[in-house]
């Protein structure tokens, strides 16, 4: 029985499948399952899947005919795999040859239900290390509740090593939604706080490709994505009765953001539909918020200044410094 399954969810990422795939098959840990997920994989993607299919016979494959959605995808790979770990890695990224021989080196070490490590953030321009200047403990596990700040960053579910009897045990899946979701939102909130143990490293293993065009953090229409994803970590909030001062504020930091991202997206013509869904999101966090100086200066912005001005003077902004030539 392999000791690791690993499981890429595959579905328009041609240009980097193969990176990926072969960072997994290359891992210092041998005794692993690659499950791929064709997630209505395109006729490109396909020939590559079956062509390493054939080549390694560590590799299982699961054929959609048609997209089912993120959730769907990495939830059959859970249940379906035979080790006692499993592990996400999505397909446009690629990970570091001895992430997996780490994570379950410590992850047996502590007896802990999940390890999680820092990745690196990368666009074509630049990496970043992510994660590593939280200071949380690398040498004893410790409870959710003891170190939230997770919560306020990227959800990165994929840079973890999770026990799968915990997961079942405790019924954590994805929700399984068709179309752009951050579904990743919840699966993290929910694993992190029913976990027991968690235990972390601050070495760098996963690699997170930042930008790639027209995916769900980059197509402007998914406008209602931020706020959707809000909705459903408050549901993980409300299903387990979640009052812990210090989760709701670094979950109201990441709300913060989304907000941010949101009017990033948007254009003058957005100002009807994104406006009751921002109202929303600073309801969520003005508790939490109200005395964070970064917080107050965003609620400002929007309250206190006509939405339509905040746009064009975006627009103005983005011409004069030369990203966006189109004023009109």
């Amino acid at each position: 029985m392999p000791q690791v399954s690993i499981i890429i969810p595959v579905y328009h990422v041609e240009n980097y499948l193969r990176q990926c795939i072969e960072s997994v098959m290359n891992q210092t840990l041998k005794d692993i399952e690659i499950i791929l997920i064709d997630n209505g994989a395109s006729d490109i993607e396909r020939k590559i899947i079956d062509e390493y299919e054939k080549s390694d016979n560590r590799i299982k494959v699961i054929h959609f005919e048609e997209n089912q959605g993120y959730g769907k995808a990495v939830n059959t790979g859970i249940k379906s795999a035979a080790a006692p770990y499993v592990g996400i890695v999505e397909s446009d990224d690629y990970i570091d040859v001895d992430m997996f021989e780490s994570l379950l080196n410590i992850i047996n070490k502590y007896n802990a239900d999940i390890a999680k490590s820092a990745y690196r953030a990368f666009t074509p321009e630049k990496t970043k290390e992510r994660l590593t200047k939280l200071k949380i403990p690398t040498d004893k596990c410790f409870k959710l509740s003891e170190h939230p700040e997770f919560l306020s960053e990227h959800p990165s579910i994929w840079s973890c090593l999770y026990r799968k009897d915990f997961l079942l045990k405790n019924g954590i899946f994805f929700l399984e939604k068709q179309g752009t979701s951050w579904v990743d939102n919840p699966f993290q909130l929910e694993s992190l706080y029913k976990a027991s143990k968690i235990i972390f490293t601050d070495k760098t293993y996963y690699n997170y490709r930042d930008i790639r065009p027209n995916s769900s953090s980059t197509l402007k229409k998914a406008l209602k994505v931020p706020y959707l994803s809000v909705m459903d970590m408050q549901n993980v909030i409300k299903k387990y009765n979640i009052t812990d001062s210090g989760i709701i504020y670094n979950l109201a930091l990441r709300i913060m953001s989304y907000i941010k991202i949101t009017l990033d997206r948007a254009d003058y013509s957005d100002i009807k539909e994104i406006k009751p869904l921002i109202n929303e999101l600073f309801e969520q966090t003005d508790e939490s918020l109200k005395d964070n100086p970064r917080y107050k200066k965003l609620r400002r912005r929007f309250y206190r200044k006509p939405l339509a001005g905040y746009f064009i003077f975006k627009k103005l902004k983005d011409f004069m410094s030369g990203k966006n030539r189109n004023f009109c």
